[in-house]
């Protein structure tokens, strides 16, 4: 049924041997980004870097590798991540870097504020709530070519924080 590198599964003759660089280009290209991508999912999930995790994110991997139908042995695959680990450590903490800090964080301090009505925390939460806010007041409009605009309903909006602001001295009895 084969030579003593070869094997046939499923009908066809598979290269036992195989390592990632015998891969298409295109194909490495997929299961790099599929074990950053794995990677990166768990680290953000977790909020710090995986660890002792390596099996479950090439596990994850081989099951998109086996949908795209790639041939490659799990282990060139686990061999190839454990080279890679440290350049994907590097590159998420690059893009933790690039984000911009959260400097409308709620602290204590702020919501205590707000709760009394001070002007400037009261902003700080609004500013803090507004994504949320517009895409809770946002609905889709069918355009006449046919196509669907994204808008916020402004009405609704001033009411929603309307709401928000109304609300903050009930929060003291939350305390």
């Amino acid at each position: 049924m084969g030579t003593k590198n070869h094997k046939l599964v499923d009908g066809k003759l598979l290269q036992m041997n195989k390592q990632f660089r015998d891969l298409k280009r295109s194909q490495q290209e997929k299961i790099k980004e599929w074990l950053f991508q794995e990677y990166r999912c768990l680290w953000m999930k977790d909020g710090r870097e995986p660890q002792k995790k390596e099996a479950e994110i090439v596990d994850k991997v081989m099951e998109h590798i086996h949908a795209a139908e790639i041939w490659i042995p799990e282990t060139e695959v686990q061999k190839y991540f454990s080279s890679r680990v440290s350049r994907y450590r590097k590159r998420i903490h690059r893009e933790l870097q690039q984000q911009p800090q959260e400097e409308n964080l709620l602290t204590e301090e702020v919501i205590m504020a707000a709760v009394t009505g001070e002007k400037e925390a009261v902003q700080k939460v609004v500013e803090h709530y507004s994504d949320y806010i517009d895409e809770l007041c946002t609905f889709e409009e069918p355009q006449k070519d046919g196509t669907v605009k994204k808008r916020i309903d402004e009405d609704m909006r001033q009411t929603v924080i309307l709401r928000l602001i109304e609300s903050l001295p009930d929060f003291k009895d939350e305390l």
